[in-house]
């Protein structure tokens, strides 16, 4: 089951934000700030799959929990802010955000980023695990290959002598 830690410090929008997506099936684990984060984020970290995060914080800023989780992991960061200036998209992208979604928004929309998201997340771990697998194939092919041509060389080396 997908798990969503939500980083928002007003109460009522966090609480929106937890009905709706748990309405949807989703695990929710909620934060007010970036101290709260901190101490779920080093129990949870390998857990959580989405984090929403607010920009402004009383106790910190969204950008830097997103370079944190950035520097640990690949999961889905989207923050969700009334921040709508150019430089703060801008540096939400920049600092590693998958999306930047300015508030208001609807229901709807939240719910279709997540879902975009979490499928692009899934794709991109196929690609990968099937890149992998195509890398230990060729390696194994390669070996393989020189193999054969080593102990040719070896015969025609003695044949010359």
């Amino acid at each position: 089951m997908t798990k969503i830690l939500i980083l928002e410090d007003d109460d009522f929008i966090r609480q929106q934000l937890a009905g709706i997506l748990q309405e949807k099936g989703y695990l929710v684990v909620e934060a007010a700030s970036v101290g709260q984060f901190n101490n779920i984020y080093e129990q949870e970290e390998a857990v959580i799959d989405v984090f929403l995060l607010d920009v402004y914080l009383p106790d910190g800023n969204g950008f830097d929990v997103c370079r944190k989780i950035r520097e640990h992991g690949s999961q889905i960061i989207i923050f969700l802010t009334s921040c709508d200036d150019e430089d703060s998209i801008i540096k939400g992208l920049d600092c590693g955000g998958d999306d930047y979604v300015v508030k208001p928004f609807t229901k709807e929309e939240l719910l279709a980023r997540v879902k975009t998201h979490l499928e692009i997340y899934s794709k991109r771990r196929k690609l990968e695990a099937a890149n992998n697998e195509l890398s230990l194939f060729c390696s194994a092919i390669s070996h393989d290959l020189r193999s054969p041509l080593n102990v040719t060389q070896m015969l025609a080396d003695t044949l010359k002598k």
